[in-house]
């Protein structure tokens, strides 16, 4: 991937505040959100709509992974890309695949495409 992507944690209860996590994902991850914490289920779309509020950022702009459907769905109608998570290899291959669209959309408008 040609660009750095700012990294987040979506999950269900508080896997952050595990001592021997913490100091693994700190370095790596922007921030942790804990749908727990937040009052919030992860099934529905008013969850996604915080959280493209708390980092600030257009739905379109977010790739969402997970491995629940509910969750992706939920994600999708809320307008985030989302990938269905089975294993490493695949998610890494569709992240590259959507940055790749979007570098190419991005290098569309500036060449006035």
């Amino acid at each position: 991937m040609k660009n750095k992507l700012d990294l987040y944690i979506f999950t269900s209860e508080t896997i952050q505040d595990d001592p021997e996590l913490k100091p693994d994902l700190k370095p790596v991850f922007k921030e942790i959100f804990s749908a727990s914490k937040m009052s919030i289920l992860k099934k529905e779309t008013s969850a996604y709509k915080r959280l493209i509020e708390e980092v600030k950022l257009n739905p379109n702009e977010v790739i969402y992974v997970d491995d629940s459907k509910e969750n992706i769905n939920a994600a999708k109608d809320t307008g985030l890309q989302t990938i269905l998570y089975t294993n490493n290899n695949q998610t890494i291959l569709e992240i590259s695949k959507i940055q790749s669209e979007s570098d190419n959309q991005c290098l569309g408008a500036e060449n006035g495409i």
